[in-house]
């Protein structure tokens, strides 16, 4: 995991913004890191920081009270067994309340005007915010305690609210969770108000003058359980389905239940029938917070949960009020295009809390394991999933002993269908490396190897073995302007014969990923015998935009799709809708030519190269951060600054014996993913992607070798060497003081010649690059 080195193992050390998890090189800390987190996160936690080592300067007397409460009192709580255990909240928690009472007293914001003032990025607009009233967003790890964040934002407001004259915060509160399972668990915090007296969230009465226990009065009403609400002091506790009145949606994670997106769909049922129009009684109330648990769900001005939230701000606004604040807790705060949210004000990631053991570490089933559990065709859950289930109860036991016997070496073993370790493995862009072992009976847990630089090896001289690499702006990028250039005529394809299939093949139509082969859309002819066309080409317009992360189109690619497949998909114009279109529509040779085609149109339209590249900053090796790889072979360098070099297959390791041999390597260095150096390119398919060379060597004369290694040729090799060539010719006509040149290593050739220095070797660079 990429941290720094005077990061804090506890997570109760209040932690300083220069030692915090940083997304890239270390070398760009200083000079860039609004760029490359939340754009406010950066200028807020240096603010915060000062506004906390001030003693709160600037909160009203409520706020400043209460923060002294929460995180300087010493507080002592009754447990099992009549045992007192000492509470303090997370660091994590901490920065987040502080964060939320530092805008609103001291920074005096209001609206998305105000927090621009805290962009250190200069790349944050007005129009990246779609809402009008005062909107927070907590990024914090799953595990991290969100709750406990909303429960003292949710006393504060109170408090604010009551003792300060002129607060516009409020003292009622919709506290919403995206689906029941996490609304059960929030009903289980706040049911019979326990959370606010089982942790210290009330001061003791006669604390700075006030009677806060005595005055904190608060009514829960839980979804459809609403007694008739009193002005002030209501709790409305609710799944976002109660607020809204939206149409059938495609699953997905937040989902009332989430098993729709993991396991399949399943029948609709009433889990989300309301027989009390919830929505009407919150929006009758003259001041309101609204407090979003797992917030990620609300990433659009478009969806209906958006719309729901407005809409109350402007029946509040009628009133001559407004929503007093908006404050959202979750771990992945993103748009549909992976573009975090604009109004992130505090960020505990996902590394610094594994880092901290504040949750577990992740560790998945390797390939063989995975290979082996089947989802077995029934309509129980309990034998569909049965390989699942029991792999998971093994791993659960191991654990167990594991856990008894080594006491704080925190893991956990994730199992489950391949969607859900799809979207398990996502956390990896937040710096998290996931261990993967073999799994079930006779799998032992194995031990992290851990790959960093070799600080404790007194033998080599670290700088002289760093190698210092340039970072270019980036040459190829996607214009998404051209997109309504399309033209359907001019895509160059092979026809598609127009097959004629029975009325039973007509009845449920099943489209399916054109590289797995697995369903991924169902459509069936209503009773009339009528076919949706449009959800099919809505499938294959959804599909194109996720492949090929388009941010905006669909309406485009819509009606692009409708005339290709209409008029040139079959080689003659065909009827839409005809239940035989539709069944035509579905073979995977039509799925494959559809999605193909277009792929490449789109990407002949719209990838685009600057032209050229300047240096916009450096990376150095030796600031790579540590980070744990599965256990494999590795190598013990003499010659690079890392500990150990583990490579892709045994040539590498080879290959890295060689460089630690030669005479005229001065140093080298594995490319490992935490370097962070990568390349942008044109793949064989035309897409915008990136890719990580080699090996970095520098030679005894100074120069620096890019250097590609390969077993066997692959697809993409010719697009990534040219690129390979622009880069080192974009970074010699930038500057001048190191040459920088590339080489690509075939295995074949390197075993059958024997190279006995990297002189010999460029040798062959030099002949590859001519052809020769």
């Amino acid at each position: 995991m990429a941290l720094h080195p005077d990061f804090p193992d506890s997570p109760h050390a209040v932690l300083d913004p220069e030692v915090r998890w940083f997304p890239t090189a270390e070398t760009l800390r200083e000079t860039r890191p609004e760029k490359l987190m939340p754009p406010l996160v950066a200028k807020l936690r240096r603010e915060v920081k000062a506004f906390r080592d001030s003693g709160y300067a600037g909160a009203r007397p409520t706020s400043r009270s209460l923060l002294r409460w929460w995180f300087q009192e010493p507080h002592l709580l009754e447990r099992a067994a009549g045992r007192r255990e000492e509470f303090r909240y997370f660091f994590a928690q901490r920065e987040a309340v502080e964060t939320i009472v530092y805008l609103y007293d001291a920074a005096g914001v209001r609206d998305k005007y105000d927090l621009m003032r805290f962009d250190g990025s200069g790349a944050v607009s007005a129009g990246m915010f779609d809402e009008t009233w005062r909107r927070f967003v907590v990024k914090m790890a799953t595990g991290s305690g969100k709750t406990k964040v909303l429960s003292l934002v949710l006393a504060w407001s109170y408090f604010h609210k009551l003792y300060e004259p002129d607060s516009a915060l409020a003292r009622n509160f919709l506290v919403i969770a995206p689906n029941v399972i996490v609304l059960d668990r929030l009903y289980k915090d706040f049911r019979g108000l326990r959370i606010f007296f089982a942790d210290p969230v009330l001061p003791d009465d006669g604390f700075d003058g006030r009677n806060w226990r005595d005055d904190f009065q608060l009514r829960l009403h839980v979804q459809d359980q609403v007694r008739v609400t009193a002005p002030t002091g209501n709790v409305f506790l609710t799944n976002i389905h109660r607020v809204y009145a939206g149409n059938d949606t495609p699953p997905s994670p937040d989902d009332d239940n989430s098993m729709d997106y993991f396991l399949g769909p399943r029948p609709t049922g009433a889990t989300t029938d309301s027989k009390v129009d919830l929505g009407a009684i919150v929006r009758d109330v003259d001041e309101l917070a609204v407090l979003n648990d797992e917030a990620h769900h609300i990433h659009d001005d478009k969806l209906a949960w958006f719309k729901s939230i407005q809409d109350i701000h402007h029946r509040l606004l009628q009133k001559g009020g407004a929503l007093s604040v908006q404050v959202d807790v979750t771990a992945t705060p993103k748009h549909d295009n992976g573009a975090v949210f604009v109004q992130t004000v505090a960020d505990y990631p996902l590394v610094e809390a594994i880092s901290q053991n504040v949750v577990k570490h992740p560790v998945l089933p390797d390939g063989p394991s995975r290979a082996k559990l089947v989802e077995r065709p029934s309509a129980k859950y309990t034998e569909q999933y049965a390989d699942y289930l029991a792999l998971g109860v093994v791993e659960w036991r191991k654990a167990a002993a594991m856990h008894a016997e080594l006491g704080e070496k925190e893991q956990v073993s994730v199992v489950g269908t391949d969607a859900f370790m799809e979207f398990v493995e996502s956390i990896q862009a937040e710096g998290v490396t996931l261990e993967r072992a073999a799994m079930g009976e006779g799998a032992a847990p194995l031990t992290p190897l851990v790959i960093e630089v070799d600080t404790d090896n007194d033998q080599k001289d670290l700088a002289a073995l760093d190698i210092e690499i340039p970072i270019l702006t980036p040459r190829t990028y996607r214009e998404y302007a051209p997109l309504a250039g399309l033209n359907v005529a001019d895509m160059a394809h092979d026809p598609l014969p127009y097959r004629q299939f029975d009325v039973e093949e007509h009845r449920t139509i099943v489209f399916r990923d054109a590289t797995t082969g697995e369903a991924a859309h169902t459509t069936t002819l209503d009773a009339a015998g009528v076919a949706d066309y449009r959800s099919a080409i809505g499938y294959f317009a959804h599909t194109l935009r996720k492949e090929l992360r388009l941010v905006s189109g669909y309406d485009v690619l819509f009606g692009a799709l409708k005339s290709f497949v209409r008029t040139e998909l079959f080689g003659q114009v065909v009827d839409l809708e005809d239940p035989n279109t539709l069944r035509n529509l579905s073979e995977p040779a039509a799925t494959k030519r559809l999605i193909e085609t277009f792929k490449k149109a789109i990407n002949a339209l719209t990838v685009r190269d600057r032209g050229g590249a300047e240096i916009r900053d450096t990376i150095t090796v030796s600031h790579t951060r540590p980070f744990v790889a599965k256990d494999q072979p590795y190598l013990l360098p003499h010659k690079s600054v890392f500990n150990r070099i583990i490579g892709d297959s045994p040539f590498e390791l080879e290959f890295a014996q060689s460089l630690d041999r030669w005479e005229d390597v001065a140093t080298y260095a594995k490319n490992y993913f935490a370097v962070s150096f990568k390349l942008d390119y044109v793949n064989a398919a035309g897409d915008v992607a990136h890719y990580y060379p080699d090996f970095l060597v520098r030679a005894t004369d100074g120069a620096v070798f890019i250097v590609e290694t390969k077993g066997r040729e692959e697809l993409d090799l010719p697009s990534k060497m040219a690129r390979l060539r622009q880069w080192c010719a974009d970074v010699n006509r930038a500057q001048s003081a190191v040459r920088y040149d590339f080489g690509y290593v075939d295995q074949p050739a390197f075993e059958h010649y024997r190279p006995t220095s990297l002189r010999a070797l460029v040798k062959s660079f030099t002949d590859y690059k001519e052809g020769k």
